[in-house]
C-alpha cells in the first residue's frame, strides 16, 4: 500500500499538481499541497464529484465496483482540500 501511495504522489508531484515539502523534524515531516495548476481543474473536480452523486442514485453504481476510474488518481489530494 506504501508503495502505491509513494508512487501516486510522485506522478503527481511529477505532473505539477502538487507541491512536497519536507520538513527537517524528527520524525521527518513530508507536506504536500495543492499547485495552482490542481486548481485549475476545481471546476473538473466538482462535475465529476456530482455526477458520481446523481450516478449513485440511478441504482446502477455497482457497475462502476470493477472500474478503474482515472480521476481516481486525485482522490488523495481532493479529499484534503475539497470545499463540498
Amino acid at each position: 500500500m506504501t508503495t502505491v501511495l509513494v508512487k501516486e504522489l510522485n506522478d503527481l508531484e511529477e505532473h505539477e499538481l502538487i507541491n512536497r515539502t519536507v520538513h527537517d523534524y524528527y520524525p521527518v515531516l513530508i507536506e504536500y499541497t495543492t499547485t495552482d495548476y490542481f486548481k485549475s481543474l476545481d471546476k473538473v473536480i466538482k462535475e465529476l464529484h456530482h455526477w458520481g452523486i446523481n450516478y449513485r442514485k440511478t441504482g446502477v453504481a455497482h457497475m462502476l465496483r470493477s472500474a478503474k476510474v482515472v480521476a481516481g488518481m486525485f482522490a488523495i489530494v481532493v479529499v484534503k482540500n475539497c470545499p463540498c
